[in-house]
């Protein structure tokens, strides 16, 4: 996703534009996955994250403390995962409020696609 303020040239580059997780047993949580957030000419502050859709709850992120700001050539990692809490798909968007600081604070939006299968995984049976 890449997000564009004409006047101060300044973006917001998200690599993978797209999280896609893998199946995940209930209850448990996933493994990190790093998005990375990349500033173009100038300086950005990242003022606001959100998780918005059904399943937003079951989706959580460990980022620096806000507001953030993201400097041209020095990318800033945030860790998404995945908790679900039942069975089936889960989908849910990562909203990034932002400004620029060469521009007259502009506000912006990018957004981020999350997805995740939950599973209740195969029942174990024993003999006694």
């Amino acid at each position: 996703m890449l997000a564009y303020d004409l006047l101060s040239e300044a973006t917001l580059t998200l690599k993978p534009e797209a999280i896609i997780f893998p199946t995940q047993l209930i209850h448990t949580a996933s493994s990190p996955v790093q998005l990375q957030l990349q500033a173009g000419l100038a300086d950005l502050t990242v003022t606001n994250m959100t998780f918005t859709g059904n399943q937003a709850a079951q989706f959580t992120l460990t980022a620096p403390s806000l507001p953030l700001t993201v400097s041209p050539n020095v990318p800033v990692n945030v860790d998404v995962i995945f908790s679900p809490t039942e069975e089936g798909q889960a989908d849910a968007f990562l909203t990034l409020d932002w400004v620029s600081s060469s521009s007259s604070h502009i506000p912006h939006q990018s957004v981020v696609a999350l997805s995740g299968k939950g599973d209740v995984g195969t029942p174990c049976l024993r003999y006694v």
